[in-house]
Parts: C-alpha cells; structure tokens; sequence
C-alpha cells in the first residue's frame, strides 16, 4: 500500500482510506480569544484532547542555533514489522510499570476508589494523552517501545499543558468578564 501523503499530492485528490487504518495529528495555532468557545465543549471532551503549548519562552537565545538537521530516526519506526504487514498497524509497546501503573489507575477508577468531585474536568483525558505523548516521544526516538524515561517526559509535556491550558483559561474568563463590566446595565438589574 502507498503511503497517504508521500510528499507530494496524488494527481487524483480522492483517495480511499481503510477505516481504522490511519492516526490524525494536528498542529494549531490559537490566539487566547478565538480558542476560547473550545473551551465550553467540555462535555463533549474536545479540549481535553489537545495538548496545549506556549509559543512565548524567554529563555530563547539571542543568537540562532546551529541547525541539527532533519529528524529521520522516527520514520523506521513507524513502518510495519516484517511478518506483520497483514494487519497494516505499528504497535508501540510499554514498559511493565507503565501498563501496571495505568491498570491500577482504571481499576481504582472503576471500582470507585477514586473521587471524582474534586477532578478537574479537563483533565478527563490524561492517561490517554499521556499514553499518546510517550508513544510519540517514543516513535521519534525511532522506537515502538515506550520506556521509562519517555513516560516520564510525557508527564512533563502534559503538565506543561495543563498549565498552558489553565493559563488560557483564566485569561479568557478575565476578558469575559471585563467585557461583562463594560456592558450598560438595564433597568431593574
């Protein structure tokens, strides 16, 4: 089977792709005030599924870095497996601990060990994004195993996020209600 995009477009725009058979990432760019509807989908969990990063860091250097180069290492380790091209998907494996870890964390959910009234519900997707975070950090060190330290680091990235994500959060609301100040009030309110 080709590749869906192999660097350049296909001369015939349609092409079939199998159910299941492919991931979709996204990178986008939000201003604080036009992200702001997203966030009233939390019901429908859309925003927790973001991962959310600054683009403002003060640590940047004055002077440009030396280019490393193209990041290649990552592209064998999305390829199928010899022996397994019949099912078409790159499994990533997880360390032990790691699998032992999540399975504790969804049973004491399940079994309702866990409190949920004081759970942040933006946060509802965490393993999730954590599990994807560390499988990417994983597959860009050219590897299908998830080890360790790329768990660790994606703890780092989602609590990056969570930040990132509560930062914008509270600059939204300080504009709403700013907006909300500026408003006349009506007779009898």
């Amino acid at each position: 089977m080709a590749p869906l995009l192999d660097g350049e477009l296909p001369a015939d725009p349609l092409r079939y792709i199998p159910s299941g058979s492919y991931s979709m990432g996204l990178l986008i760019g939000f201003q604080p005030e036009t992200v702001a509807p997203l966030f009233e989908e939390v019901a429908e969990g859309t925003p927790q599924r973001f991962v959310w990063v600054q683009v403002i860091d003060p640590a940047i250097p004055d002077e440009q870095p030396e280019w490393p180069g193209e990041l290649r290492v990552w592209r064998n380790a999305g390829i199928v497996a010899p022996g397994d091209e019949a099912s078409g998907f790159v499994l990533v494996t997880f360390d032990e601990d790691i699998k032992t870890e999540l399975r504790a964390a969804d049973l004491a959910k399940a079994r309702g060990h866990v409190s949920t009234a004081g759970q942040d519900p933006f946060d509802s997707q965490a393993p999730v994004m954590r599990v994807k975070l560390a499988s990417l950090l994983a597959i860009l060190a050219g590897r299908r195993h998830v080890n360790p330290e790329d768990w660790r680091l994606a703890h780092m990235v989602w609590d990056a996020s969570c930040a990132t994500r509560a930062a914008v959060i509270k600059y939204t609301e300080a504009r709403r209600r700013l907006e909300l100040l500026g408003r006349p009030r009506r007779e009898g309110r």
